[in-house]
């Protein structure tokens, strides 16, 4: 995992109590690249300028080009370009990763939460990343950060697959609001859970509810909300 810095300093002006003055704000990082796969099908996306390889290797993942890293032969990384260039050599097919039933206690949700929560400094002095982390039973194994949502997901998968850590089974500790295409991209992973810190949407419960993933949302201090599997999390 990339530990170089990740936010800029920027002047700006904030309005309190009826006047302007000038304040220093740090921002996150945000940087627009192009994928291409054996030389075609470029896919434009902005990220943030760290763990590059992992982002690469989870959209991959996610279109559902490979299932392990092995099946990526070459990937070069042009900074100055904003280029990303993967070659991938055929191996026999690899099953996804199914969703695997979880059962949860709620103190282990609330240590979950409070643990990403504890490790988002970089939130903390911009704003503007989300986090998240694959669980399992109450030890974070990956976690990572991104300006994007789908981004930070693409980041722990391409991590997943690149440390050949085994995603079926575990929990998704995530800092944002939950959609249909979050608990997608959980399903693909494996998750049996969901654990967001904001609200999910209607679509999100819907397809948590019809894959048997636990979703939970607002998941903060020592409250959060369970909106399916109740018989799944024992209070």
């Amino acid at each position: 995992m990339d530990t170089g810095n990740r936010s800029v300093s920027r002047s700006v002006l904030t309005y309190e109590k009826g006047s302007f003055f000038p304040h220093p704000r740090d921002l996150a990082q945000e940087t627009c690249w192009q994928l291409t796969v054996d030389g075609e099908g470029a896919e434009t996306f902005s990220c943030s300028p760290w763990d590059l390889e992992e982002t690469a290797l989870g959209i991959l993942f996610f279109n559902g080009r490979i299932s392990r890293a092995g099946e990526v032969s070459r990937l070069i990384i042009r900074p100055e370009q904003g280029l990303m260039e993967a070659e991938l050599t055929p191996l026999p097919p690899s099953p996804r990763e199914k969703a695997v039933p979880l059962a949860l206690q709620a103190s282990q949700i609330l240590s979950l939460a409070a643990g990403l929560e504890a490790g988002s400094g970089l939130f903390r002095r911009t704003g503007g990343v989300h986090s998240a982390a694959l669980a399992r039973n109450e030890k974070l194994l990956i976690r990572r950060e991104d300006v994007s949502r789908h981004g930070v997901l693409e980041k722990v998968a391409g991590a997943c697959l690149r440390e050949a850590v085994p995603m079926g089974g575990t929990v998704l500790v995530f800092s944002g609001r939950v959609s249909g295409e979050i608990v997608r991209m959980a399903a693909l992973m494996g998750c049996g859970a969901i654990i967001a810190r904001s609200a999910p949407t209607d679509l999100a419960c819907r397809a948590a509810a019809e894959d048997g993933i636990i979703l939970i949302g607002f998941a903060r201090d020592e409250s959060f909300n369970l909106y399916t599997c109740p018989d799944q999390v024992v209070p």
